[in-house]
């Protein structure tokens, strides 16, 4: 249930992994890079569907050096930082 309402809200493959002896699950969130948009919404309805007992962490994806190296310097100077930690050469 949580892992498909995380997918649903962050439009991309999520990975829910519990620590049952810890009492938390961690959401990592797989196929979007960055934080997904609406994460306080995400938030509250999460504190609405997960047990009260357990608590939970966010894992976010970010882009590794290999994707951008390819890049020339004026191709990376039209981009933020911002824009660089979720790049994706494919799209």
């Amino acid at each position: 249930m949580i892992q498909n309402a995380a997918a649903a809200f962050s439009g991309g493959e999520v990975e829910v992994i519990e620590y049952p002896s810890e009492y938390r699950f961690e959401v990592k969130f797989i196929g979007v890079k960055g934080i997904p948009p609406n994460m306080a919404g995400f938030i509250d309805m999460l504190e609405q569907i997960k047990p009260a007992h357990l608590a939970y962490s966010f894992k976010y994806t970010y882009t590794v050096w290999d994707a951008v190296k390819s890049l020339t310097w004026a191709q990376v100077n039209t981009k933020t930082w911002n824009e660089l930690k979720v790049y994706d050469e494919g799209a």
